[in-house]
Parts: C-alpha cells; structure tokens; sequence
C-alpha cells in the first residue's frame, strides 16, 4: 500500500470512528480507534523513510562516476554579470542601507581579488568601466599614440629599453650574449582619483542616466590629469611624461621664435626608422606659430591643413597632433615633441574603483562619488621621441 492509500485509508478511518461514537457503540469505537492508531505509526514511519531516502538524492556521487562538463566557454568575471551591476547602482542610488545581503556578497568576492580596495571602495561594473575607459581613449592624446598595456592586477613590469647588437657569426661559430648594457624600464602603478557631487533630485529620479553621468564626469577628470602626467610627470606619484625622458634634437636659436630650419632640423633628429610612425605633438599657441611659417624656396606654407574629414593636419607630411598640455613658446620650454609615440608605454590596472559618500555632502542636498583608477605611463625608447627646446632666456 503506498504513501497515499494508507492517507485514504486513515481518513475513511476517522469517519467511521465519527459514526461509531455518535451512535454511542464504544466497542465498535475503540476497534477503529486501534486500527487509525496503527495506521498512523505506519503513515509515520514510511514519511520517516521517504525523508531519509530524498536526503540520500542530494548527496552528489563520486567525481569518477560523473560525466566532464563539455561547456568550454570562458568564465564571466563576476563584474560582468547582471547580478552585479544591479547590485552596483542599488548602492549608489538607495545608498548603504538598501545593500542586501546577496549584494555584500558578491562585493566581497570581486574585493578579495582587489589588494588595495579599502575603506567601502567598490569596484565598478565592468560596462562601466569599459565606458570611462573608451572616452578616455578619445579625449587623451597620448593614449591615441602610446602603445597600452591592460593588467589585471596591481603589479610593477620591466620592459626592455635596448637589446645590445646582432653579429654575423662564422661556420660554427658561438652566438653573443646580450650585451652588458642592456637597460630595462621598470613601470608600476600611480593612483588618480577624484569626487564628483550628484545632487539627490537626479540620483532618486529612476529615468536619470545615472551610468552616463557617472562616465563621463570621471572620464572628463582622469583624462585632464592622464593627458598632462603623460606629457609632463616627473614619475614621482604619477606616471613620468614623454618629455621628461625624449631626447633634445633641437635648442632654438630665440627664446620665443621657430624658423622653417629649425623644424627641419628637429625632423631629420630623428632617426628614419622612427620617422616612418613619427607625429608632430604640440601645444594650440604653438601650432598658431608654425602655421604662419612658409617655405623659403616656394613660398608655400609649411603647415598643411588636412582635406579629409577625420584626417589630422600635417607639417613635413607627418600628422599633428595638438594637446593643451604641451607647454607654449617661451623660454627653455619643450615646446614640440616629434617621434614614434608607440614607443611611450601606458599600462593600466583594471578594476576602477567608487566609493559612495551619502552622508558628507547631505547637508547641501548632493552624494559624493570618489572614484579613482591606477595607471602608469614611462617613455621605453627615448631616441624614438626628438624636442625641439626653446632657447634658455637671459
């Protein structure tokens, strides 16, 4: 008899007692009152049974016995997940006490993998990150024409600077080792940030593009401070700029003028094997110099604005590119970089970090975020970028 006959069964049972009792037939009673109680020691024995017995069937098998997962696509990195991004902006939008307990969770996974995550620092959505980071690559020069490297982990990597001469080598003959002057160039790791203020009507309002906002506002400000670290850092803190480390290729004869020679001279500094990749990277007062600049011979200005749209103007028939970091005309400044900026090495650590402060800028109605990302940038070739240097004043 199954599970569910012998439940029948007790309840044809029950209401025969119930007849048995109304009628006042106690002999007739307490028979069926013996057989529900039997019954029942049965029904509990065998719900015993069936518990243990569904117990058994969670317990996996042994891993010999099972079958190898054939799913071979890559595992999503938990800042990629949806889970994790609700649980993102459910902190930034609600605040601390909407955070449940799922949400710590996973915050607590992806901050394990984050040695310097401290202090309620969260780590950012992977779309969101990659969204800084694209604007980013649009509004930095530097990371236009810098070859970029991506770590997953705050870690310093030694690049090679040279590797010392082939030689021809005789029948038989012994290979030479590196030479001794082989250089390295060590690049770490240089935390940016900054707190940007929302006021609370735009962070509460569900329809408000609370990721744009959050992108473009920390793109704007990492990329002001990449763009003049790159150029000009002195490596202390911050990343060493191009300028720091290229070679000068031309000292002008004033300290506030450049001649068409002079931007020659700076041209052929440059080795021609660079020259092939090699841009022309300076400031807008610099540019609005050069472009009044003609050619001797021809008359024809030097400057050549580009016709196609997209396509970058060009001085001696190499790209210009212009940052208003690059220092202006003046007195022993570096006014014009030309070389193979690919040389220039930019590595970033991924894993953008947020903190939410809801309760510091309360009182005038706005939440700070402090976010900041850690990047590095050194010059790994310096005879790969050439400057033309303005003459030391009196």
């Amino acid at each position: 008899m199954t599970l569910i006959e012998k439940r029948q069964k007790m309840a044809a049972l029950v209401a025969e007692a119930r007849k048995y009792l109304d009628a006042g037939d106690m002999d007739a009673y307490n028979k069926a009152d013996a057989d529900i109680d039997a019954l029942s020691a049965e029904i509990k024995a065998e719900e015993k049974q069936q518990e243990r017995e569904n117990a058994l069937k969670q317990i996996p098998e042994p891993a010999q016995s099972q079958p190898v997962p054939q799913d071979s696509a890559p595992k999503k990195k938990i800042t990629e997940t949806p889970e994790y991004k609700d649980a993102f902006f459910r902190a930034v939008r609600e605040g601390k006490s909407a955070v449940t307990a799922a949400d710590r969770k996973l915050f607590q996974n992806v901050m394990q993998t984050e040695p310097d995550a401290t202090g309620g620092f969260l780590v950012m959505p992977e779309e969101l990150e990659s969204s800084v980071r694209a604007l980013m690559a649009k509004s930095v020069v530097m990371r236009r024409l810098a070859n970029i490297l991506t770590m997953t982990a705050d870690r310093k990597i030694v690049l090679a600077a040279s590797y010392g001469a082939a030689e021809w080598i005789p029948e038989s003959g012994a290979y030479p080792k590196v030479d001794d002057t082989y250089d390295t160039v060590t690049i770490g790791n240089h935390k940016l940030g900054k707190i940007i203020l929302v006021s609370e009507e735009l962070l509460h309002d569900s329809e408000f593009d609370l990721s744009g906002l959050i992108s473009t506002s920390f793109s704007r400000v990492f990329s002001e401070g990449e763009e003049a670290a790159f150029l000009t850092g002195n490596g202390i803190g911050k990343p060493k700029g191009v300028l720091v480390d290229a070679q000068t290729g031309v000292t002008t004869a004033a300290a506030t003028a450049i001649t068409a020679d002079e931007l020659l001279d700076l041209f052929y500094a440059l080795k021609s094997g660079y020259r092939k990749k090699a841009t022309f990277l300076m400031g807008d007062s610099t540019e609005k110099v050069l472009r009044k600049l003609k050619n001797a011979t021809t008359g024809d200005y030097m400057w050549q604005p580009g016709l196609t749209a997209g396509q970058p103007n060009t001085l001696l028939g190499r790209p210009v590119e212009i940052s208003d970091f690059m220092p202006a005309v003046a007195a022993d400044a570096k006014a014009i970089a030309f070389g193979d900026f690919s040389q220039y090495t930019i590595k970033d650590t991924l894993g953008m970090q947020m903190q939410v402060l809801d309760q510091l800028y309360a009182e005038n109605g706005q939440v700070g975020f402090k976010g900041n990302e850690r990047t590095d940038g050194r010059l790994i070739v310096p005879e790969a970028v050439q400057v033309l240097k303005m003459k030391a004043g009196a």
